[in-house]
């Protein structure tokens, strides 16, 4: 497998986790140092994000990634591209449409999500 094909199936795993709500794989898949910017400016630890997965503050439908572009350097990956879904918080739908910039590390032969940022696109 190439280091693209692996960098996309950890992500494509930490896409379905997230509809899942699976918290015991999103604790294997992102990294304890997680910093994870939203569109809105949010910024959340990787405690944040499961707890607000777990307690359903926030419902993800669909995660779909297009025109990504995946980077090694070192024993990091620079992914990059646009995000497109729906997700719901607080009982408001709200559809996404967002450039993305993730650093993955690896780490024991496995890849977790480092850092997170999106932008919403219109």
């Amino acid at each position: 497998m190439t280091d693209r094909q692996r960098l996309l199936a950890a992500d494509a795993e930490r896409r379905q986790a997230m509809i899942a709500a699976d918290t015991s794989a999103l604790s294997r898949l992102l990294a304890e140092d997680l910093m994870w910017t939203h569109s809105s400016g949010k910024t959340e630890t990787k405690g944040e994000v499961i707890k607000a997965l777990a307690e359903g503050e926030v419902t993800y439908e669909v995660l779909e990634m297009t025109q990504d572009r995946v980077l090694r350097s070192g024993g990091n990956f620079v992914h990059q591209g646009v995000l497109t879904g729906r997700a719901v918080r607080d009982g408001e739908t709200k559809l996404l449409n967002a450039r993305f910039l993730a650093v993955w590390q690896e780490t024991q032969d496995q890849l977790q999500l480092l850092a997170w940022q999106s932008t919403q696109v219109s």
